[in-house]
Protein backbone atom coordinates (compact mmCIF):
# COMPACT_ATOMS: atom_id res chain seq x y z
CA UNK A 1 0.00 0.00 0.00
CA UNK A 2 2.83 2.35 0.74
CA UNK A 3 4.16 1.80 -3.29
CA UNK A 4 0.39 2.71 -4.10
CA UNK A 5 -0.12 5.89 -2.01
CA UNK A 6 3.30 7.16 -3.95
CA UNK A 7 1.75 6.22 -7.27
CA UNK A 8 -1.19 8.54 -6.46
CA UNK A 9 0.90 11.28 -5.46
CA UNK A 10 3.07 11.14 -8.35
CA UNK A 11 -0.07 11.06 -10.80
CA UNK A 12 -1.80 13.90 -8.60
CA UNK A 13 1.54 15.80 -9.51
CA UNK A 14 1.91 15.18 -13.13
CA UNK A 15 -1.98 16.26 -13.48
CA UNK A 16 -1.30 19.11 -11.61
CA UNK A 17 1.68 19.78 -14.03
CA UNK A 18 0.17 18.75 -17.12
CA UNK A 19 -2.41 21.64 -15.78
CA UNK A 20 0.21 24.37 -15.29
CA UNK A 21 1.66 23.49 -18.89
CA UNK A 22 -1.76 23.82 -20.60
CA UNK A 23 -2.17 27.04 -18.79
CA UNK A 24 1.22 28.72 -20.02
CA UNK A 25 0.73 27.26 -23.14
CA UNK A 26 -2.77 29.27 -23.49
CA UNK A 27 -0.77 32.21 -22.45
CA UNK A 28 1.41 31.88 -24.87
CA UNK A 29 -1.17 31.69 -27.75
CA UNK A 30 -2.81 34.50 -26.37
CA UNK A 31 0.33 36.40 -26.79
CA UNK A 32 0.88 35.26 -30.33
CA UNK A 33 -2.68 36.36 -30.92
CA UNK A 34 -2.56 39.64 -29.56
CA UNK A 35 0.85 40.22 -31.82
CA UNK A 36 -1.37 39.01 -34.89
CA UNK A 37 -3.70 41.34 -34.12
CA UNK A 38 -1.16 44.22 -33.84
CA UNK A 39 0.62 43.13 -37.47
CA UNK A 40 -3.50 42.90 -38.84
CA UNK A 41 -4.91 46.28 -37.44
CA UNK A 42 -5.32 48.05 -40.42
CA UNK A 43 -7.66 45.06 -41.94
CA UNK A 44 -9.17 45.23 -38.50
CA UNK A 45 -10.13 49.12 -38.78
CA UNK A 46 -11.23 48.79 -42.16
CA UNK A 47 -13.75 46.04 -41.90
CA UNK A 48 -14.52 48.20 -38.58
CA UNK A 49 -15.57 51.01 -40.84
CA UNK A 50 -17.33 49.20 -43.42
CA UNK A 51 -19.36 47.59 -40.61
CA UNK A 52 -20.12 51.13 -39.06
CA UNK A 53 -21.36 52.10 -42.80
CA UNK A 54 -23.12 49.36 -43.74
CA UNK A 55 -24.81 47.96 -40.42
CA UNK A 56 -27.17 45.30 -41.14
CA UNK A 57 -25.76 44.36 -44.72
CA UNK A 58 -22.14 43.97 -42.97
CA UNK A 59 -22.49 40.11 -44.10
CA UNK A 60 -22.81 41.38 -47.96
CA UNK A 61 -21.24 44.40 -48.27
CA UNK A 62 -17.90 44.05 -46.00
CA UNK A 63 -16.83 40.38 -47.55
CA UNK A 64 -13.81 41.81 -49.04
CA UNK A 65 -12.66 43.62 -45.77
CA UNK A 66 -13.57 40.25 -43.96
CA UNK A 67 -11.46 37.88 -45.95
CA UNK A 68 -8.61 40.26 -45.86
CA UNK A 69 -8.86 40.52 -42.32
CA UNK A 70 -9.50 36.98 -41.61
CA UNK A 71 -6.32 35.98 -44.01
CA UNK A 72 -3.62 38.35 -42.31
CA UNK A 73 -4.56 36.22 -38.86
CA UNK A 74 -4.30 33.17 -40.60
CA UNK A 75 -0.95 33.83 -41.83
CA UNK A 76 0.52 35.42 -38.45
CA UNK A 77 -1.66 33.09 -36.16
CA UNK A 78 -1.06 29.41 -37.00
CA UNK A 79 1.05 26.78 -35.62
CA UNK A 80 3.75 27.09 -37.95
CA UNK A 81 4.14 30.97 -36.43
CA UNK A 82 3.54 29.45 -32.61
CA UNK A 83 6.30 27.50 -32.90
CA UNK A 84 8.69 30.51 -34.50
CA UNK A 85 7.42 32.05 -31.52
CA UNK A 86 8.27 29.56 -29.01
CA UNK A 87 11.41 29.89 -30.89
CA UNK A 88 11.97 33.49 -30.20
CA UNK A 89 10.81 33.30 -26.18
CA UNK A 90 13.69 30.57 -26.32
CA UNK A 91 10.94 27.81 -25.26
CA UNK A 92 11.39 24.38 -26.94
CA UNK A 93 8.53 23.01 -28.93
CA UNK A 94 8.43 20.08 -27.45
CA UNK A 95 7.89 21.67 -23.67
CA UNK A 96 4.30 22.42 -24.90
CA UNK A 97 1.77 19.62 -25.29
CA UNK A 98 0.70 18.27 -28.74
CA UNK A 99 -1.84 18.97 -29.87
CA UNK A 100 -3.62 20.22 -33.30
CA UNK A 101 -4.14 24.07 -33.90
CA UNK A 102 -7.72 25.52 -32.94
Amino acid sequence: TMEKDKDVKQDARNDRLTTLRKTNEEVLRMKLRMEAKKKCESYFRSFGDCAKTNGFMVVFNCRKENNAMSSCMETHYNENEFRKFLKSEGISGDAISKRSWT
